[in-house]
């Protein structure tokens, strides 16, 4: 009976001892693994915890900050036996397929299979690049690599844009940027369109001197007439007013003999016998000439 007994209870107590450490074993916390890759001021973070995969997207800090995420894809991951996406700013409207993305977002006509190397997604709206997106999956396979991941970019510049560019960060390379026509990177540069050859300049030919012609003898100066002097005017002569007869006085010139009266003959008038008296233009003719014999005595220059 003893001896039963210690065969059962030597297995107990071996199952008992060996518990605490299968429970340790089970419990053990899987690793958070972050990384953080900026290309042109976009900055990317990873957060993979097993098979999840969280993605962040800030371009905040970016020249490109006006224009808007229109879809996002991860590549370099292994091989994806299924995917989901958990959380995403599209929310309800988010797709996710296997498809390649393109400037146009990604390839809608692949269907809904997320099997392969590859996961694409995209939604009704374009958000803006300015915050933090944050996309989460979640990732199942036998061989899955989540630690170096491509992640792509359709930049728009506008929410409700269909087309625009492609950006890309590959963790696992360190590089990134605006992505060309032939699907490679330019290392997080933006590309400069090559300058087209300018011609060498062909020189200018040089001007033959055109002989300073002489100067012509200047003409001697003509000689300006001297112009006669304006004749100053004279002031025409004062006329000299002989003075009133009645303010002359009589000249002296002694005692003035009585003139006889003649006796004027004449034609009779009537038979009579003409007038002693004389005529009115005699004695006129006698004051004028007394009155003139006065004046030039009062001219006459006394003794």
């Amino acid at each position: 009976m003893q001896r039963t007994l210690r065969q059962v209870a030597l297995p107990l107590v071996l199952a008992v001892s060996a518990a605490p450490a299968l429970a340790h074993y089970n419990t053990t916390p899987v690793k958070t693994i972050t990384s953080t890759f900026t290309v042109d001021g976009i900055k990317f973070t990873t957060q993979v915890t097993g098979n999840t995969m969280t993605v962040q997207v800030n371009g905040s800090q970016s020249a490109l900050k006006g224009k808007y995420i229109n879809a996002l894809s991860i590549g370099n991951i292994g091989t994806v036996a299924s995917a989901s996406m958990v959380s995403s700013p599209w929310g309800s409207s988010a797709f996710l397929n296997n498809s390649t993305i393109a400037t146009g977002g990604c390839n809608l006509s692949a269907g809904k299979s997320t099997a392969g190397s590859q996961l694409c997604a995209d939604g009704l709206f374009s958000y803006p690049l300015n915050g933090t997106q944050t996309y989460k999956f979640q990732i199942d396979g036998k061989n899955v690599k989540l630690g170096a991941p491509d992640i792509k970019l359709t930049l728009v510049n506008g929410a409700f844009s269909t087309k625009g560019v492609l950006y890309q960060a590959s963790f696992g390379t360190k590089t990134g940027g605006l992505v060309v026509n032939n699907g490679s990177q330019n290392g997080g540069v933006t590309p400069t369109p090559v300058p087209t050859p300018t011609p060498a300049p062909v020189p200018a030919p040089t001007p033959t001197p055109t002989p300073t012609p002489e100067p012509s003898p200047l003409p001697a100066p003509t000689p300006e007439p001297t112009p006669e002097p304006t004749p100053v005017p004279q002031a025409p002569p004062t006329p000299v007013t002989p003075p009133a007869p009645e303010l002359i006085p009589a000249p002296d010139i002694g005692p003035v003999k009585p003139i006889a009266t003649l006796p004027v003959a004449g034609p009779s008038v009537d038979g009579e016998a003409p007038s002693q008296v004389p005529e009115p233009e005699t004695l006129a003719l006698m004051a004028a000439g007394l009155g003139l014999v006065a004046w030039l005595r009062r001219r006459m220059p006394s003794k």
